[in-house]
């Protein structure tokens, strides 16, 4: 990296606000689902630390990622068949694979939703 800034003494850094605004544009919306993201699955964590130690929260957090296993690699999987798809596609094309992607969503995580209490401990 030393050799790249001797050579390229020419070269400087500026400010221009335009790339800024467009930067920021562009990735403020992005930091703030990410922190936004970054509350939600771990304000639980808080939560239980208030009412258990902290060797019952490491136990309920190895749960917790356990039990998030199978959607985060169903998630995984249908980004990736679902990117090359939706790459190009405008307008009606495009409602039409979003339709479809929600309702097979839907189709899998109903059966999940209605098991749930079946799977309680009694």
């Amino acid at each position: 990296m030393l050799i790249s800034h001797l050579l390229a003494r020419g070269a400087r850094a500026r400010f221009d606000r335009a790339v800024l605004a467009d930067v920021l544009g562009f990735g403020g919306p992005l930091v703030l689902n990410a922190v936004l993201l970054f509350v939600t699955f771990q304000a639980d964590r808080l939560v239980v630390t208030g009412f258990y130690g902290w060797s019952e929260v490491a136990i309920y957090g190895v749960a917790f990622q356990l039990a998030m296993l199978p959607s985060q690699i169903a998630g995984r999987a249908a980004g990736s068949l679902l990117a090359p798809r939706l790459r190009g596609l405008h307008g009606a094309a495009l409602a039409r694979v979003a339709r479809t992607a929600i309702n097979l969503h839907l189709l899998v995580a109903s059966p999940l939703r209605w098991s749930s209490p079946c799977l309680r401990h009694r």
